[in-house]
């Protein structure tokens, strides 16, 4: 007969989590570390039990329900297929009594010590104790099962368990420290489970099976059902896992209930087989006893026999129907160890998905984390670039504001440029006539040049009076405006026209060729008619032919002698034109004649192209 049995991996426990099941086969799984949780599997979801609050500790379980407890309150749970985990409070614990892994408590009550289950009255319900406090000491109680109490005794050096009757009711069982025990009430067998063996004791004989061996750890066995065992095994890393193997036939359990008493079905036969006999040798005795063999002792033994024959018979059919029974699980057997296979398959293919939908969510939670963190940034750095262009914007605004405001004072002032150009212009055009005039009269009276010289001065002191009241008049209009060089050419202007009277006088016969250009006077007078064109306004080009030789080395206009300082200057100043060709007065005036107003307006502009610069910078 081989006795391995071969386990099948149904899946790895969590780290914390023990499991128990009841007789209808459920599986509860129980985590014992914090925060602790209650639950089963159906389906592969997890339906999870209300927990009451406080510290709740799992005692095991006993028929189809799992026993639990705080400090001060019993509790017990039953899985319900329409209503799931139902959680029922039982009662509040007792100042006296003891509770035992395995839902069992003890009480010393009415002057003995009473053992009974987390589900019974502890008044009335309970086995006694009636082993002396000396031989407990060294006892471990840990199962109730069938009425019996089973102690333990722990043996490091014991190579298998061994059992011993101390009373009727009290079991003794030596073994290992790291043995563990497993018994249910509908089986007689006691399981001995520990390393890669499982010990069978049937506690109606007190006799041990032979020992189950597997290749795998085994640590507790968690229940049997339907003929499958399943336990919990360990690996070399403390790893747990739930895994089921088929008993042998020898091992499944057949029992059988006669007035109250639940007996196997071998045992009940070899019962009234001894009880058969027992009967034959009542009625042999009787007939000694009797000594005569009357007709009512025959008709009793003939019933008596018959009932016997009767009663066998029925054994005898129950033992057939028993086989029958025992085929037809082997076939169920069958059927579902196939199905568990297909189911074990469809796990593994539903954990590899599960692995793979949790791995890319991982990815698509990354990712998502990832481009979430990028927007945030991405948003903070538009933000931050959003209020440096509306500070630009409102600074660029308020530039062009400033420079609107100086663009229209310009314009305001252009304007009344313009009106005094346009006045300035008819003086220019006058001069002109007057010069043509001037030169046609020099070259008809070049003889009488004296004459000519005071005609000529006469009209430049006009000409000077005239620019005096422009002169009053333009300062009326620019207030601000003011030049005090002016008065200065004025004044030279005079000083020249006095000792060009007197030069004249001296040189009444000068020969036309040898006259002296235009006196620099003339050309001071004309420069400042235009004054009002160094701004870059257009000027009327005036025309002057130059009676006096060029020097063709120096391109200059020699100078007359015995001239003022003065005279030298402004010669000096017009020395380097040249008045054979065409020149334009605004070109006249920039050489000979700065304008204070033209540098007015050059240190405006100065300081206004300084002012846009610092406000760029």
């Amino acid at each position: 007969m081989d006795n391995s049995l071969e386990f099948e991996r149904l899946e790895l426990l969590p780290k914390g989590v023990w499991i128990c099941q009841v007789d209808k086969g459920t599986i509860f799984y129980w985590k014992y570390t914090n925060p602790k949780r209650l639950y089963v599997k159906r389906e592969n979801n997890e339906i999870s039990a209300q927990l009451p609050d406080g510290t709740i500790y799992c005692k095991g379980a006993y028929g189809n329900a799992l026993y639990l407890c705080s400090e001060t309150q019993l509790y017990k749970a039953a899985y319900d297929l329409t209503n799931g985990i139902v959680f029922t409070h039982l009662r509040a614990k007792l100042e006296d009594e003891v509770l035992h892994f395995g839902g069992f408590c003890t009480r010393f009550r009415d002057g003995k010590t009473y053992a009974y289950r987390m589900g019974e009255d502890p008044h009335r319900d309970g086995v006694q104790v009636n082993v002396s406090e000396q031989v407990l000491n060294n006892l471990e109680l840990r199962l109730m099962h069938r009425g019996k109490l089973i102690f333990v005794s722990k043996n490091s050096e014991a190579v298998k368990p061994s059992v011993q009757k101390l009373k009727e009711n009290v079991l003794v069982v030596e073994m290992r420290y790291e043995y563990s025990l497993y018994a249910r009430e509908f089986s007689p067998f006691l399981y001995v489970s520990g390393g890669n063996t499982i010990f069978t004791l049937d506690t109606l004989t007190l006799e041990f099976l032979q020992p189950l061996t597997t290749d795998v750890h085994l640590h507790s066995i968690a229940g049997i059902y339907n003929a499958v065992l399943t336990v919990e095994s360990t690996d070399g890393e403390d790893n747990q896992t739930t895994m089921v193997a088929p008993l042998p036939e020898e091992y499944i359990v057949n029992t059988i209930t006669l007035n109250g008493e639940t007996m196997t079905i071998e045992a009940f036969i070899g019962r009234y087989k001894d009880m058969e006999q027992l009967m034959k040798d009542v009625l042999d005795d009787n007939i000694n006893y009797n000594g005569d063999n009357t007709k009512q002792d025959s008709e009793n033994h003939a019933e008596m026999e018959n009932t016997i024959a009767a009663l066998t018979a029925q054994l005898a059919e129950f033992a057939q129907e028993r086989k029958h029974i025992l085929k037809a699980n082997q076939e169920v057997k069958k059927k579902v160890e196939s199905s568990a296979e297909e189911l074990q398959q469809k796990i593994v293919d539903h954990a590899r998905e599960m692995v793979e939908a949790q791995k890319s969510f991982d990815d698509y939670k990354t990712e998502s984390e990832s481009l979430v963190r990028s927007l945030k940034l991405e948003n903070c750095v538009r933000v931050k670039e959003k209020e440096i262009m509306e500070a630009e914007l409102y600074q660029t605004i308020g530039g062009l504001r400033n420079e609107n405001d100086r663009l229209k004072r310009e314009l305001d002032q252009m304007v009344n440029e313009e009106m005094d150009t346009e006045k300035l212009t008819s003086l220019i055009e006058q001069l002109q006539e007057k010069n043509i005039q001037l030169t046609d009269e020099i070259n008809r009276n070049r003889r009488t040049k004296e004459h000519d010289s005071n005609k000529l001065v006469s009209d430049l002191r006009k000409v000077i009076t005239e620019l005096m009241h422009e002169k009053d008049r333009i300062r009326s209009l620019n207030e601000d405006d003011e030049d005090v060089e002016e008065d200065d050419y004025i004044n030279e202007l005079r000083n020249v026209i006095a000792n060009l009277t007197k030069e004249d006088r001296g040189h009444e016969h000068v020969e036309q060729d040898d006259l002296p250009p235009p006196p620099p006077a003339v050309l001071a007078a004309q420069a400042c008619r235009v004054s009002g064109y160094a701004t870059g306004s257009a000027a009327p080009e005036l025309v002057m032919q130059s009676p006096v030789p060029v020097d063709p080395v120096s391109s200059s206009i020699p100078a007359p002698a015995n001239h003022s300082p003065q005279e030298s200057r402004l010669v000096t100043s017009t020395a380097s034109f040249t008045f054979d060709q065409p020149m334009s007065i605004a070109a006249v005036i920039r050489e000979v004649i700065p304008s204070r107003r033209s540098a007015h307006h050059r240190e405006s502009e100065e300081a206004e192209d300084e002012e846009d610069q610092n406000w760029e910078d």
